[in-house]
């Protein structure tokens, strides 16, 4: 982190304006690499606040701050704006000077008035048509804690059809799949296929017996989502059968951005 290597507290040393300026830039660093980090290399995010609101017929957002383009900014709130379809709210870099810093300053034999006190803000707006923008963000957009606890948490599918099938059905957690219903034929003598599509794919292919003794009769989920039963049984139940996929996390962090730039970084509109 950048410091100031002074002498002892005895010395006489100059000190200009730019060492000010070293210093402010030391601690935007060391915030900004935080922020980053705990961002999981994001390169702009609510921090906090910027809570949407709507009411059918008006959208407003509260104040906060956002990690934006490598510095921390605070973004004023939106008050009640009417609006259609669904609303995204975009924010905009503003440039602004606190008049409390205005200053006589004297350069070089020149005395003027000088705006010390920068205080830049985002300035929320409405996206409309196809303008484009850096950061926007939805209704239910995390903020920095969210982002960081929704990171580590399971989705949750919920139970769901296999492909087009009504009796073979599956929930899946994180990794964890878990198999529901049971199939009847008893046109064939038994299974001797695939019985359903669409189930969520294992890293490698799952085999299981419903004999050891009897190595021709299993349940296969394949890596290709297919699950196929060979068994001279008319009836199979499923509701046993358990296996890993690749877990699924939520990502829908309700950020977007349209700019050439974040698209090539992954942060693609939607």
């Amino acid at each position: 982190m950048k410091k100031l290597n002074l002498p002892n507290q005895s010395a006489l040393t100059p000190f200009w304006t730019d060492d000010l300026k070293y210093l402010q830039e030391g601690v935007a660093e060391a915030l900004c690499a935080v922020l980053k980090g705990l961002g999981l290399d994001n390169d702009d995010f609510v921090i906090s606040g910027c809570k949407i609101t709507t009411n059918g017929s008006k959208v407003s957002m509260t104040a906060g701050w956002v990690y934006f383009n490598g510095e921390i900014l605070p973004v004023r709130a939106l008050p009640a704006t009417s609006y259609s379809g669904t609303p995204k709210i975009k924010f905009t870099k503003q440039t602004n000077y606190n008049p409390a810093g205005d200053r006589q300053v004297s350069t070089s034999g020149q005395t003027g008035t000088s705006q010390i006190y920068e205080d830049d803000y985002l300035e929320p707006s409405l996206v409309s048509g196809s303008e484009t923008y850096r950061l926007a963000i939805g209704k239910g957009a995390w903020n920095l804690a969210e982002r960081i606890l929704n990171h580590a948490k399971a989705v949750d599918s919920g139970v769901l059809n296999a492909g087009d099938s009504s009796e073979v059905r599956y929930r899946m957690v994180g990794g964890v799949v878990q198999l529901y219903g049971d199939v009847f034929n008893d046109a064939l003598g038994g299974f001797h296929g695939v019985v359903a599509t669409g189930l969520p794919k294992p890293a490698v292919d799952v085999t299981l017996y419903f004999d050891p003794a009897y190595a021709s009769e299993y349940i296969h989920i394949g890596t290709n989502g297919k699950l196929s039963i060979f068994t001279k049984s008319n009836r199979v139940y499923l509701n046993h059968v358990m296996y890993l996929a690749t877990p699924v996390y939520n990502t829908d962090d309700g950020h977007y951005s349209n700019t050439p730039q974040q698209q090539q970084q992954g942060g693609l509109e939607s």
